[in-house]
């Protein structure tokens, strides 16, 4: 399997790798640049993240938006997509869940489905994050609410 994180969720996967490579081959790679890794030639891609390996999970403090690239069909992200919340770096990463327990659990999940063929399912859990039965924003073929009717300009 393949870790992949940028910054200091670097730190997280090689301590998460410590613990999988008991019963795992592990790869930690430290993607800072998605553009640098682009630019690099494609031999030298492939050789960090080989195409046959299909359980790679990125970790990043930000937005899973872009690594479905990287990690293929099979992987997943530990990732957030939201924002606004404050507190020290620490509790901050307890609340959401980029903790190594839960890399590991996510990773052994995700190589399990790999191993398999399947999809590895959902992101990895981030405990903090946003609830799922918040009110789906409106999309454009929804009529428009009352409360947000704007006059036609004239």
């Amino acid at each position: 399997m393949v870790l992949i994180a940028s910054g200091s969720e670097v730190s997280l996967a090689m301590e998460a790798a410590a613990v999988l490579s008991k019963e795992h081959n592990v790869r930690v790679v430290s993607m800072p640049s998605w553009e640098l890794f682009e630019k690099q030639p494609e031999a030298y891609r492939k050789e960090v993240l080989p195409p046959e390996c299909r359980a790679r999970l990125a970790i990043e403090a930000g937005c899973s938006f872009g690594w479905r690239k990287y990690i293929g069909d099979c992987g997943r992200t530990g990732c957030l997509d939201h924002f606004g919340a404050s507190a020290p770096y620490k509790v901050l990463a307890e609340k959401f869940g980029f903790t190594v327990q839960n890399v590991v659990s996510a990773a052994k999940e995700m190589a399990a489905a790999a191993a398999k063929g399947a999809p590895s399912g959902p992101p990895m859990p981030t405990p903090g994050a946003p609830k799922a039965d918040l009110p789906k924003p409106p999309m454009p073929s929804d009529p428009p609410s009352p409360a947000v009717d704007v006059p036609e300009m004239k």
